[in-house]
């Protein structure tokens, strides 16, 4: 046992002992090279097996980098010989125990499962079957119910391993969750052994109790090989149908008539909650009430395949595939929805369908993908002139992404503009919201903040005039950007607290969803910019350690991240710690960096090299950086756009200080270089 303020490995400082358990002891510690909470396992045990299991789950820890499952942070042996394992401190409850509170609303159990099973989709889609998913090791961060995060992979492996210390026979797991093939002690397993315990949380969930119950585990484990749970409407008669058909597959006995994965899994709850949704309004010809409809890419005598159900059933299934991050299938699926026969009175909803899709592909910047995609609208909607305004948005909308992918910012706005106007005119009023948004964005990444904070306050007033929480957080977000370019910080700090608070407004029975951790990521990272600009760097610290956390499964946010928290870092006066942050994030991260997120970490890098009187290095990244900006803002048409690029964005202008500080003679050739295309 450690004693309070015992340092571990130099760095870990103990708080105190949190737990024990029959493998070891979990302490609260702090990280003295950034100040962050950790949690510290220490093994007891000193069995080569266990010493294997313990480098194994640091292993895959340090593979998984995202919110659904707990950060890895170190791991090694401690001066006296333990074996040490140390995590992100996970503040919040415990599944176990909101089950343990009393009965939960439907839609509240969905939003737990759908959190839960997309953390698993990121588990399994790196090849890891977790083995051993409970309430127990399922932790709500900060209590929201969409922030689902599985600890204790204790037990976890690859699909094409056993578990270290297995032998044929002889079960692993949790009783009462784990697969009939669990118990069997079958040497090796696959994400469908993840997908009976997850239907078993389900169960409980649902039901209250656990679908195999006895008085000794051994009886639990004999019962879940021999006997069928009863069904979910059986016990709780206001269970969906297709929540009650989707368990009974998820507990099925044959892996072989399982979902596949945790993906499959969260694709079909996905697709449930979107049914329990009330539509705000729904589309033209279907009625309020219609019931949603599952997709089947070939159709069915219910739904056949190219009329106007099986193209909102197809868009459906797309928003649900561009939420996953799954942007193969989204392509397949796209090309699936434009080579389809479209009866007469269908063509414009596969348009709608396609250019909704269209929109949500440009988040994985794949040009080739969309000029594919708009070559074929460019001949389905040969014969539909101007008359359908929604059309006319959407493809305005489209045709925007594209250009601003391509760099062309001015024709990005210009079509944007014009989706506005298409969508007002429409009565399209939430659309025409979120477009204001994506207008103020961009205009805000260019330099114009005036222009941008009056498209995102008109885009704020939709949503409040609408009750919108998910358009209010989006829109008050990149509020707190543009207000703290231009130096507004008290006002942005505002803005971004209400981006938060909006956030918590989103509960699963609106008809609206957005990405919360990417958002409330984006959040903190605005906030700890805005705090280093009010002189607060403790509090811009903790809201850059949290941006950083929540963003580790986008790593072009997570740059812009890191190299907030070094500039906070190195305001606090830890220049080592905020040169490590910044050195190794770069390093790291050069092969999915570039653009503005690349420039951040490398000015954030040149200024800790400044700080510590390495004037060589700092010249060196400096001068990296002024060859993209200035060969980016070189390309820009008009020359209004230029300057405000360099001049009024400000990662651009913080670039070009740094380069007059160090002194800097690239500088200079740079200017001369983009001057005469001014």
């Amino acid at each position: 046992m450690f004693d309070a303020h015992t340092v571990i490995a130099g760095r870990f400082e103990i708080i105190h002992q949190e737990g024990v358990g029959g493998m070891g002891s979990v302490y609260r510690a702090v990280d003295l090279t950034c100040g962050a909470t950790v949690a510290v396992k220490v093994l007891r045990s000193r069995r080569a097996e266990d010493y294997a299991r313990n480098d194994r789950e640091a292993m895959i820890l340090a593979a998984l980098s995202h919110p659904g499952v707990v950060g890895y942070v170190s791991h090694g042996e401690t001066s006296s010989g333990e074996r040490y394992l140390v995590m992100e401190w996970l503040d919040g409850v415990s599944l176990a125990a909101w089950m343990a509170r009393g009965k939960h609303t439907v839609p509240e159990i969905l939003s737990v499962m759908l959190s839960l099973a997309e953390s698993l989709a990121v588990v399994h889609r790196a090849g890891v079957v977790h083995r051993d998913v409970t309430p127990s090791n399922v932790i709500l961060r900060a209590g929201a119910l969409d922030r689902a995060t599985l600890m204790d992979f204790g037990l976890a492996h690859g699909f094409d391993e056993a578990p270290i210390g297995h032998t044929l026979g002889r079960p692993m797991g949790t009783p009462g969750y784990m697969a009939p093939e669990q118990v069997r002690g079958e040497p090796c397993i696959d994400a469908r052994a993840d997908v009976f315990s997850l239907g078993c949380v389900l169960h409980e969930c649902i039901t209250g109790g656990r679908p195999f119950r006895a008085v000794h585990h051994v009886a639990t484990m004999a019962r879940s090989l021999l006997e069928t749970p009863p069904r979910l409407r059986s016990v709780a008669p206001h269970t969906p149908d297709a929540l009650d058909a989707l368990a009974v597959s998820m507990l099925s006995m044959s892996p072989n008539d399982r979902p596949e994965d945790g993906t499959e899994v969260a694709v079909a709850l996905s697709d449930i909650v979107r049914g329990l949704r009330p539509r705000a309004r729904a589309p033209r010809g279907v009625s309020p009430d219609a019931p949603a409809v599952a997709f089947a890419g070939a159709g069915t005598p219910e739904t056949p395949a190219g009329t106007e159900t099986w193209f909102r059933a197809a868009d459906t299934r797309g928003a649900t595939l561009a939420a996953l991050g799954r942007y193969d299938a989204l392509r397949g699926l796209i090309t699936r929805i434009a080579s389809q026969p479209a009866a007469p009175t269908a063509r414009v909803v596969q348009l709608r369908v396609l250019c909704r899709l269209g929109i949500a592909l440009t988040s994985e910047g794949s040009p080739e993908a969309l000029d594919g995609l708009m070559t074929a609208l460019e001949g389905l909607a040969a014969g539909h002139g101007p008359t359908d305004m929604e059309l006319s948005g959407l493809l305005h909308r489209l045709y925007a992404a594209r250009a601003l992918q391509a760099g062309d910012p001015v024709t990005c706005v210009a079509g944007l503009k014009a989706a506005v106007a298409a969508q007002v005119q429409a009565g399209l009023l939430d659309d025409s919201g979120d477009t204001r948004c994506a207008l103020g964005a961009v205009l805000t990444a260019y330099g114009f903040h005036g222009r941008a904070e009056a498209s995102l306050r008109a885009g704020i007033g939709i949503a409040t005039a609408r009750r919108l929480p998910s358009l209010a957080a989006v829109a008050r977000l990149h509020l707190a950007n543009t207000l703290g370019c231009v130096h507004r910080y008290d006002e942005s700090v505002e803005a971004g607290l209400a981006s938060l608070a909006a956030l918590e407004e989103i509960r699963i029975g609106l008809s609206e969803s957005v990405d919360r951790p990417l958002i409330s990521g984006v959040v903190r990272v605005h906030l700890a910019t805005s705090m280093l600009g009010r002189g607060d760097a403790v509090m811009a610290e903790r809201y850059a350690s949290d941006g950083r956390a929540l963003l580790a499964n986008y790593p072009l946010l997570q740059g812009t991240a890191m190299a907030a928290l070094s500039r906070a870092l190195l305001a606090r006066g830890k220049i080592d710690a905020a040169s490590a942050i910044a050195e190794a994030a770069v390093t790291r991260s050069a092969a999915v960096l570039d653009g503005a997120p690349a420039a951040a970490l490398q000015n954030a890098w040149a200024e800790t090299c400044m700080a510590r009187g390495d004037t060589e290095t700092a010249i060196a990244i400096v001068r990296s950086t002024l060859d993209w900006l200035y060969g980016s803002a070189a390309k820009m048409r008009p020359s209004a756009w230029r300057s405000g690029y360099l001049l009024r964005v400000p990662e651009n202008a913080r670039t070009i200080e740094i380069a007059r500080r160090l002194d800097c003679a690239e500088l200079e050739v740079r200017r001369s270089v983009a001057a005469p295309a001014a």
